[in-house]
């Protein structure tokens, strides 16, 4: 007890005895009452200094002294737990760790302040330190919870089982599937990307996105589509992030080919009987692509089934030479045209 707050307490209870001594065992009564709360509210005032430094500590540990280099202000975006095994026999005990995933992409190991919880304690168990007891045969979820995220593994108690521990395996590389292909404009392709691990597994990427070197050859969406604009080559660049927050960057390149020929369409589509010896008749052949855009091509390869009837030149000129009939087409690209019937009639 204070000696100065003794003493004073001391001098109230005698004035007030020496002016009224029947009442000096209610004065002194009175007189501790007094002392024993103000103890108490010293007490308080002291846990409360002590929970606020504490938290302090908290703080300073994961984010770094004040003052110092500007990436240590980083706010944590996140949490992971992990642990050695996620099968184990009854009776194990493993050891739970959490990592908080900072702003600026870095992580750090959470040693304070994390609240552990079982799903089902009855089944693993968890202490206050991450610590893990296998209880009974079952599955449950342990989570840990810092600064108000939550993170949790599910565990699996398989009795009889051998507990081998799972290697550590960190993020290799993002890698695009396939690191190169050709598609004809007008047409798409698609692309994936994944993060390969340091056991040669891989895992899907998050925050995942694509870019185009160049939109005039091929571009891209969200989810890794491409679609050929006009013949050429662009580099594909795909940006990701790991579990933890780390972003990785993978290139892929596609080359576009010459759109592919849907359909050749001969004009006229009909042509009146025409006499020996007249004119020729001129035909054009348009070309649609998988682009959907139509032209008209010259250089088509033309054909008559009766070349002595019909004889056709490199121009889509159509000459009656002889009576008879015959059916004309156009072939551009592997693609033949509809045929047109061309008769040709002797001058009586």
């Amino acid at each position: 007890m204070n000696s100065e707050l003794r003493q004073r307490l001391y001098a109230e209870a005698t004035e007030l005895a020496a002016r009224h001594p029947a009442d000096l065992e209610s004065a002194v009564a009175r007189g501790h009452e007094r002392l024993r709360n103000r103890a108490t509210l010293l007490s308080v005032l002291t846990a409360v200094a002590v929970l606020a430094a504490a938290a302090a500590l908290v703080i300073v540990r994961l984010v770094g002294p004040a003052g110092g280099d500007a990436s240590r202000s980083a706010t944590v975006i996140g949490i992971v737990v992990s642990a050695p095994g996620q099968q184990l026999p009854p009776g194990l005990k493993i050891q739970a760790s959490a990592k908080a995933t900072l702003s600026d992409g870095r992580t750090r190991q959470l040693e304070d302040g994390v609240v552990w919880s079982s799903a089902n304690p009855s089944v693993v168990a968890v202490d206050g330190a991450g610590l893990l007891t296998a209880v009974a045969e079952g599955s449950t979820a342990v989570s840990a919870t810092f600064g108000g995220f939550t993170s949790s593994l599910t565990f699996s108690v398989v009795p009889g089982s051998t507990f081998t521990p799972t290697p550590s395996v960190t993020v290799r590389a993002l890698q695009i599937d396939p690191e190169s292909t050709s598609v004809r404009a007008g047409l798409t392709t698609a692309f994936s990307a994944q993060l390969r691990l340091s056991d040669n597994s891989v895992i899907p990427a998050s925050q995942l996105t694509w870019k185009t070197s160049d939109e005039k050859i091929a571009t891209v969406d969200a989810a890794g589509t491409v679609t050929g604009v006009a013949p050429g080559s662009a580099l594909l660049t795909a940006t990701a992030k790991d579990p933890l927050g780390a972003s990785y960057e993978a290139l892929a390149l596609v080359v576009v080919t010459p759109p592919e020929v849907v359909r050749v369409q001969v004009a006229p589509a009909t042509v009146p009987p025409l006499f020996v010896g007249d004119r020729p008749v001129k035909l054009t052949a348009t070309v649609t692509y998988t682009t959907g855009k139509s032209e008209v091509v010259d250089a088509v390869a033309w054909s008559s089934e009766n070349g002595e009837a019909v004889r056709m030149d490199d121009h889509g000129n159509a000459y009656p030479e002889k009576a008879g009939t015959s059916r004309v087409t156009a072939m551009y690209q592997g693609t033949t045209s509809q045929p047109v019937t061309i008769t040709v009639k002797q001058i009586d």
